[in-house]
């Protein structure tokens, strides 16, 4: 095994081109996912309704006619809504038929980019690695309401990328099509609402340094079942669902089986509140509290996460985390600055702090080229990544990102560790060991 070099800098270079939804009937996320939230700024400015409208002119009483009382007007004006509602029909405001969307999504992109920087002895040729991507996602969707109280909705993907390729020389396929969504939602008494089947959750408010607010994250590989009803002042979502992680060696109808989690939300004025947990037989006890308010333009967020082992009296040894965030958004100016913080506990002393911070900035180059910049950093080994990006619509359905990632750190530390992996002189060289990371180098927000 070689020795670890000094601290080390790796430079990478990446052109993504993408070409996203070449196909799609329908650009809305699938139910259950989080938008992205990145609307484009010209948006901002359709309003859909610049035309004015023809007002009519005032209609003064004449001389010698007889205008209608108060009493006359208002049953006049009652007459009319009675008539207009019966014309309403409900029923087709509140069901709708079958509908079936796709959406296709393709992309291919290089890079290259040296392992280490400065090259510490060796020639800079030995240093140069090089990486590609390409893939197509096809996603499937659709969607119904026969009723008010009752939906369906399923979604089915199948995606072609360097993984689907069957060895050397082999064959080029698309992965078996794999049910991304498939649940049935009920709403009682226009009420209690119901999900059951396979479906997507997000709690939790973490965005650059991941999300361990999330205690249901794993839900995507399972079955679950949500309940959401109105409860003190707020609203309480209750979750029982299940994976083959968690059912392990469990038989089916064994309640050690499945995973138990519930989520309670409420505003106090312009503070939001939430208090949400997770049980399972073998884990430790989750609890999240999560806090959220605004001050102006700037959004504040705090998770506090707690892992509490059942296994030993008082709880036994736990972890914990805290995580805050700051989100400051001008519309005037076409500016976004995200910051986060991050302390978790399960590090060694005292040494798992974490921060990162990410811009992004107005459009440049007429409009077509939006700029942002991604700094993170782990201050246990002082590692981290920075990425600056550029990325703009170069033709219709046709989108171009440029990205330069500088890892830094020394080998095997926190960020550097997914960079370089120390091996045997032999296999220095070995692609499979050695990579170019280039997804979503700059889809940074």
């Amino acid at each position: 095994m070689r020795e670890p070099r000094a601290a080390a800098l790796s430079l990478l270079l990446t052109l993504l081109l993408l070409a996203p939804p070449v196909f799609a009937q329908s650009d809305e996320p699938a139910f259950g996912e989080r938008s992205s939230g990145q609307m484009d700024i010209d948006e901002f400015f359709n309003s859909g309704g610049d035309e004015a409208s023809e007002q009519e002119p005032d209609q003064d009483t004449r001389d010698g006619e007889q205008s209608s009382t108060g009493e006359e007007a208002e049953e006049e004006s009652g007459e009319g809504f009675e008539e207009a509602a019966a014309r309403v029909d409900l029923e087709a405001l509140t069901t709708s038929p079958v509908k079936v969307a796709g959406k296709v999504n393709a992309g291919v992109g290089a890079g290259i980019g040296l392992l280490e920087w400065p090259a510490s002895g060796e020639s800079w040729p030995e240093e140069i690695r090089y990486s590609g991507l390409y893939y197509t996602r096809v996603i499937v969707t659709t969607d119904a309401r026969p009723e008010p109280y009752l939906r369906f909705h399923g979604s089915v993907e199948t995606v072609f990328d360097e993984s689907q390729v069957d060895g050397a020389g082999g064959a080029f396929n698309f992965s078996t099509p794999s049910i991304r969504e498939l649940f049935v939602d009920y709403t009682l008494a226009d009420t209690v609402f119901f999900r059951a089947g396979k479906q997507r959750l997000t709690w939790g408010q973490g965005r650059l340094l991941g999300n361990p607010g999330n205690l249901v994250s794993r839900i995507y590989d399972g079955l679950a079942v949500r309940a959401s009803l109105p409860a003190a002042g707020g609203t309480l979502d209750g979750l029982v669902y299940t994976t083959p992680a968690l059912k392990g060696d469990y038989s089916e109808i064994n309640p050690k089986a499945f995973g138990y989690a519930g989520l309670w939300d409420r505003g106090f004025g312009p503070v939001g509140l939430s208090l949400s947990g997770h049980y399972h037989a073998d884990e430790a006890l989750g609890s999240v509290l999560s806090l959220s308010t605004n001050v102006g333009a700037v959004e504040l967020a705090a998770d506090f996460v707690g892992h509490w082992d059942r296994g030993e009296p008082w709880g036994g040894e736990s972890r914990w985390q805290a995580d805050g965030l700051f989100v400051w958004d001008s519309d005037s100016s076409d500016w976004t600055l995200v910051g986060e913080y991050r302390f978790d506990s399960s590090v060694a002393e005292g040494l798992g702090h974490y921060g990162a911070l990410a811009l992004r900035m107005p459009r440049i180059g007429g409009g077509k080229w939006r700029p942002a910049l991604r700094w993170r950093h782990a201050y246990q080994d002082h590692s981290g990544d920075v990425v600056l990006g550029l990325s703009g619509t170069v033709a219709p359905k046709l989108k171009l990102s440029l990205g330069l990632p500088v890892i830094y750190g020394e080998p095997g530390s926190y960020y550097r560790d997914a960079l370089v992996v120390e091996t045997d002189q032999d296999d220095r060289y070995d692609e499979e060991k050695y990579y170019i990371p280039l997804d979503n180098v700059v889809s940074l927000l």
